[in-house]
């Protein structure tokens, strides 16, 4: 077998050719990036045929629309460059022209546009900027090439250069219908360009803008700024500042007093704003115009009513912008005390409306005080008896008011004015005294807190003889449910004392709080403990016997039995039960009852004893409280001093030997009983005569 196959054999040759190294450059598509670079790297005094044939291209490449903005900043950037080199003035304008002058400040940028003022003659530029300025289609770009113009270093034709700015700028200061904050360097480097920059802004710049924008007060405040510049001579800031204070008094009549933003709806809430007024307010602190701040706070006062009634459709009450106010206006006050005096009527009115407004939180309320002209005495006039009662419908809004004017006013209540501060204080704790509700004096969970806060706030208020009057309240005791207010209220409070007082550095044996004690022990032995009863007619070993000592009798019978309650119950299975009911069966002519309750499972076994039974066993209990209660005053001797004549039968009682005496209430029932048998015995004595 026998193969053919042909070989072909392949050769490529290349072709690579190299510059010399004093051969020129070379680049191929986009060349302006490589002529940016060549001219800006290159540092010759003059023009030579390779730099200006990189011009060329430049300036050829520049007009057309392949050129990406990047490249054109570059482009006109390397220009520039190169006509401060050589010093040629008509290079730059050429490539001002050549970036198209409508586009020429973004091109040049404003940096460029003023170093170019800096390397060639005005005269040489001024008609090329005139054009370019006029053609501009940015407005912020010209006011920003006319500010870098006026705020540049100085040079010889710097007055030619300022007059040039204010002829452009005239025609746009005349026709100003909105100026931003970014155009306030522009308005001021003008206004300072100005031979009298003083009068300029007064009869002129000022008048104008208070025609168009009054509420635009962020654009003024930075306007202001601008134009007291420390660097000004100290007479034209002086004259400066003078003509703002005019300003200020001028825009008041245009700021809202009541900004008209509303709650909204639940989609789109609108939180409260003072804005415009806080930042005019602000401004009149700053450059201290009281005078301007009046007008607005006249104004106020009087369209309040006006504003409340705005109310229902959505708006803000006055209450809500005073008491921001009150806020802003005491930072102001501490840094430029100084200003205090002419917001007192300010202050006066603000008191008088948010304390008719008052919430939880008195704090604006005692600020606004605390910067009248007479704090103490604005205090007496504002907190009259009618006007507590008001706040007391809320009564911790009264605590925590009232604890708030000792905090914050008792410094300011000098030796003369100090009875009517703690008048004050004294018509507020009566208020609270008379709504306290001593029926809800014990509240589940928290005991006789009520109760005891009240005590506290006399010394928290440093009027530890007022308590007195608190007291008396508490032993102001409801007929209704004696027994439980005296146990639970009176003897709660009672137990609360020695810590209450320890603090204070005084004691229970002390009057007022040795008084208050002895009318508790009283009440107390008189209401609840009562005489001793009678020991039941069965002995207590026969009560006893009913157990027959098993462990049935001995953990369910017995305890029943012994206790001083008025009856018991026995949850077991039917033997057991069986068995109590047999034991109870003798005690049966002794009054006992009992029967098996049905409802639910397992039955029960209610066993109910006699009254004469239980009294001794409740009463021996109770004593032993009336022990405790006793002991709150000390020894024998400080319960001797503090309950006086009554010693004797309150001892007595609790040692079953006397018993208490008729209390005022019971001696006059028992007398008007007296009177009605009398007057019964005569009728029927009369009736019995005829």
């Amino acid at each position: 077998m026998r193969f053919d196959f042909f070989l072909t054999a392949y050769t490529t040759n290349v072709l690579v050719i190299t510059p010399s190294e004093d051969a020129r450059d070379f680049v191929a598509k986009n060349v302006c990036p490589w002529a940016c670079e060549k001219l800006l790297a290159s540092i010759s005094p003059a023009s030579t045929p390779r730099e200006a044939d990189l011009v060329q291209q430049l300036l050829e490449c520049l007009p057309t629309t392949r050129i990406s903005p990047v490249d054109r900043a570059t482009a006109a950037k390397a220009l520039r460059n190169t006509a401060y080199r050589w010093n040629d003035v008509d290079l730059f304008v050429r490539a001002c022209r050549a970036c198209g002058l409508d586009q020429c400040l973004e091109a040049m940028s404003i940096e460029g546009m003023v170093s170019a003022c800096q390397a060639f003659d005005w005269s040489n530029l001024s008609s090329t900027f005139t054009e370019i300025y006029q053609q501009s289609t940015s407005s912020t770009a010209c006011r920003q090439l006319i500010t870098a113009l006026l705020t540049s270093p100085t040079k010889s034709h710097d007055r030619e250069i300022a007059q040039w700015c204010r002829t452009m700028s005239v025609n746009a200061f005349d026709n100003i219908q909105q100026l931003d904050v970014d155009d306030v360097p522009w308005v001021a480097a003008i206004l300072h360009s100005n031979a009298y920059p003083v009068a300029y802004a007064r009869d002129e710049l000022f008048p104008q803008l208070v025609k168009v924008q009054p509420q635009k007060l962020s654009v003024w405040a930075s306007l202001f700024s601008a134009v007291l510049v420390d660097t000004r001579p100290e007479v034209e800031i002086q004259a400066m500042t003078n003509v703002i204070k005019m300003v200020l008094c001028s825009l008041a009549d245009s700021i809202p007093v009541y900004p008209s933003q509303t709650p909204g709806n639940i989609m789109g809430y609108h939180p409260f704003t003072l804005n415009p007024l806080d930042q005019f307010i602000v401004l009149c602190c700053r450059y201290d115009v009281p005078e301007a701040m009046s007008l607005i706070f006249d104004r106020m006062w009087q369209e309040r009513e006006l504003q409340q009634q705005r109310v229902t459709t959505g708006r803000y009450p006055p209450s809500e912008y005073y008491s921001a106010i009150v806020n802003l206006l005491s930072t102001h006050v501490a840094a430029k005390p100084e200003l205090k005096p002419h917001l007192h009527k300010f202050h006066e009115h603000a008191a008088e409306l948010l304390l008719s407004d008052l919430t939880d939180q008195p704090t604006m309320v005692l600020m606004a005080i605390k910067n009248t002209a007479h704090p103490i005495s604005t205090l007496e006039q504002t907190f009259t008896a009618d006007r507590v009662r008001e706040i007391g419908k809320n009564r911790q809004t009264l605590i925590i008011t009232v604890k708030a004017i000792s905090k914050d006013l008792r410094r300011l209540a000098a030796s003369s004015a100090f009875t009517s501060f703690k008048h004050v204080l004294k018509i507020c704790l009566a208020e609270l005294t008379r709504t306290f509700d001593n029926k809800k004096s014990y509240v589940y969970g928290i005991g006789v807190q009520p109760a005891t806060e009240l005590i506290e706030l006399c010394f928290t208020l440093k009027l530890p003889t007022y308590a007195g009057n608190v007291l008396a309240k508490f032993l102001s005791i409801p007929e209704t449910d004696k027994k439980t207010y005296i146990q639970q209220s009176l003897v709660g409070i009672l137990e609360a004392l020695p810590g209450i007082l320890r603090p204070h550095n005084t004691r229970i044996n002390k009057v007022p709080w040795s008084s208050f004690a002895a009318e508790v022990i009283k009440n107390y032995i008189r209401h609840v403990l009562g005489a001793k009863p009678p020991p039941f007619s069965v002995a207590e070993s026969t009560v006893k016997a009913l157990s027959c000592g098993c462990g049935l009798c001995t953990t369910h019978l017995l305890p029943i039995l012994l206790n001083s309650k008025q009856s018991g119950r026995i949850t077991q299975n039917g033997p057991v039960r069986t068995h109590i009911e047999k034991r109870l069966a003798a005690a049966k002519p002794w009054g006992m009852k009992w029967q098996t309750s049905i409802g639910g499972r397992p039955y029960s076994l209610v066993i109910r004893k006699p009254a004469a039974m239980v009294a001794p066993a409740a009463w021996n209990t109770t004593c032993i409280e009336a022990r405790k209660v006793l002991a709150l005053l000390g020894n024998a001797n400080a319960q001797a001093k503090a309950l006086g004549d009554d010693y004797d039968w309150v001892t007595g009682t609790i040692e079953g030997t006397s018993k208490p005496p008729l209390d005022h209430v019971a001696k006059g029932q028992e007398a008007k009983k007296r009177e009605a048998g009398a007057a019964d015995a005569s009728a029927h004595k009369k009736a019995r005569s005829r």
